[in-house]
């Protein structure tokens, strides 16, 4: 009976270990991404100095933590996380809707206080070694913005 207790508590330690894996194993969008600059572009926004996007496997979603220099020099420094959904919205803070069209193309939906201000396709090439993303919103001033940004895998 204890050898039944100490193999079944083995699995449920073992258990989400391997759903973390399993998830890395099938998004190829786990990893450690650094912007490509020279191959990105930023319509009525300033580009970063520099930018790596680090995501990793969070439960049945991902966890985006973002860091580099903006291009007036300050920090950047957050993080979000998301879990894949048809259209609810997903995030800790409900402004992220991210919706995976296929293991390589996945749809995102920004808000704020509610409202839409941001469409975001990103696609992975077949070989895992590019992100891009294409975005298009509305800042904060109410202004149309947008990019074109790619990503190495590191």
């Amino acid at each position: 009976m204890r050898r039944l207790a100490i193999a079944f508590g083995m699995i449920i330690l073992i258990f989400p270990l391997i759903s973390v894996f399993a998830i890395a194993e099938t998004s190829p969008e786990i990893g450690v991404w650094k912007l490509n600059l020279a191959k990105s572009k930023f319509c009525n926004s300033q580009p970063p100095k520099n930018e790596t996007r680090i995501v990793e496997p969070d439960g049945d979603g991902v966890k985006v933590h973002m860091e580099g220099v903006a291009g007036d020099g300050s920090r950047i420094d957050f993080t979000y996380s998301y879990k894949y959904s048809d259209s609810k919205d997903s995030s800790e803070t409900g402004n992220v809707v991210v919706k995976r069209v296929s293991a390589h193309t996945f749809l995102g939906t920004t808000k704020r206080d509610g409202k839409v201000v941001g469409k975001t396709r990103a696609v992975i090439s077949d070989d895992g070694r590019v992100m891009k993303f294409f975005y298009s919103g509305i800042d904060e001033d109410g202004k149309r913005t947008g990019h074109r940004t790619v990503y190495d895998k590191q």
